[in-house]
């Protein structure tokens, strides 16, 4: 999944859908100014009721050519709003993407309450993909199916630099979350010790500054690790232990 910041002007924006983060008990400024631009339909939605801006809850709109969704997610109540509470409303929002026929989506940053651009922009790009994970190994049909892979963050100028950093940092960590998740999902029949030390050494050799070691049937018995090869020996499969430093 690919993540940039942009400052574009609404007006300007070419996405396959727009997300705005609404919360439950405060209009902003920010919030007035994404009403005029979709023609009064955020306060029309409030007005009735349709959209309260309450946790997690999603509500789509059809707007016009250029623009053809926008997802209004709303974030509850400000007195409880954090980078947690926003987590949970990025991953809705992911989630109802994950139904639609988008290839890319714009997210308007949110502003948390005592949290930086740097810190929200992690907190969404981590939401975002980790919401977005499937475990696609032994399901068919999976090939053709739409997925949104280009992700944009509108930001002011002034939090472009923040936003960057924070983008490529919860990148970097939802991806070794995925990593992880991948090697758990994994049946014992394919996730074999040689499959699990072959993954440990590619990291090693990746990243210089972690040290791999492998040892064998031998350094078990050397070490003696009784209860370890005990489980083992349930298998034909030889054993391997990991030591990553």
């Amino acid at each position: 999944m690919n993540f940039t910041s942009q400052t574009k002007k609404l007006k300007d924006l070419k996405t396959d859908a727009l997300i705005i983060f609404l919360p439950q008990d405060r209009i902003t400024a920010e919030e007035k100014e994404l009403d005029k631009f979709l023609a009064g339909q955020i306060t029309k939605l409030r007005t009735a009721k349709d959209f309260t801006g309450e946790a997690a809850k999603v509500r789509l709109l059809f707007t016009s050519s250029h623009l053809p969704r926008v997802l209004l997610v709303g974030l509850g109540k400000n007195a409880g709003l954090n980078l947690e509470k926003m987590r949970e409303a990025v991953g809705a929002a992911a989630l109802n993407l994950k139904t639609l026929p988008v290839t890319t989506a714009t997210f308007v940053l949110p502003r948390i309450p005592r949290a930086n651009a740097r810190e929200t922009a992690q907190a969404l790009s981590e939401a975002v993909i980790l919401a977005s994970y499937e475990f696609p190994y032994y399901k068919t049909g999976q090939k053709n199916k739409p997925k949104f892979e280009d992700v944009e963050v509108l930001v002011s100028s002034r939090d472009k630099r923040a936003t960057d950093t924070g983008l490529t940092t919860g990148l970097v960590l939802a991806n070794a979350v995925i990593t992880t998740r991948d090697l758990g999902n994994h049946p014992a029949n394919y996730a074999t010790p040689e499959h699990l030390a072959k993954h440990a050494r590619a990291i090693g050799k990746q990243f210089s500054q972690i040290k791999v070691k492998i040892l064998h049937r031998p350094d078990i018995v050397r070490e003696k690790m009784g209860a370890f090869l005990a489980v083992s020996q349930g298998s034909d499969i030889e054993p391997k232990f990991i030591i990553m430093e």
